[in-house]
């Protein structure tokens, strides 16, 4: 199974390249409601990069940061997190997923990268003060295939999608 994995550029270090094994620790971001679902577990990839799960509650944790519960959600190999705290034992769910960064523990995904896109940021420029201006990211540009995060200088602003082909437990879950 192989699903775009996001990484904002100011976080991907040290560089990656395609075909390199790596373990990580994913959040979606939604982009509809988060609801209660029907059936077996379901990965599916849409055109715009996207991703809709169908998968099993796993665990609601609290947090102390900016989102203060978050709940875990398992689909095949696929562990990831969702803000908020849900209660059905099935959740159905879509959006973006983003990588937290690597960790080790039962919720990391392990996978090999098989592709690499670099979306440059689209940025608006306002002007909160005539001397001032400043720049707000508002999306990403369509995306470039590279074969390694090196290609990208690490000032130039965006995000790298990765194209990850899952490969199920990573050996810290006693795999």
């Amino acid at each position: 199974m192989e699903v775009p994995i996001w990484l904002v550029r100011a976080f991907c270090d040290p560089a990656r390249k395609a075909g390199q094994e790596i373990d990580f620790a994913a959040f979606l971001e939604p982009s509809g409601p988060v609801v209660a679902g029907v059936g077996t577990s379901l990965v599916q990839v849409n055109q715009d990069g996207d991703v809709r799960v169908v998968g099993l509650n796993a665990d609601t944790k609290q947090s102390p940061g900016p989102i203060h519960a978050f709940t875990m959600v398992e689909s095949g190999p696929l562990r990831f997190a969702i803000p908020g705290s849900y209660t059905p034992g099935i959740i159905e769910c879509s959006g973006r997923l983003w990588e937290m960064g690597t960790q080790t523990g039962p919720n990391v995904c392990h996978g090999v990268i098989r592709g690499i896109i670099w979306h440059k940021e689209i940025l608006k420029v306002t002007r909160p003060r005539k001397d001032v201006e400043y720049s707000e990211g508002v999306g990403y540009y369509e995306g470039v295939p590279i074969s390694s995060t090196s290609a990208i200088p690490a000032t130039t602003l965006g995000a790298f999608e990765f194209m990850v082909e899952l490969l199920g437990p990573t050996s810290q879950d006693g795999a």
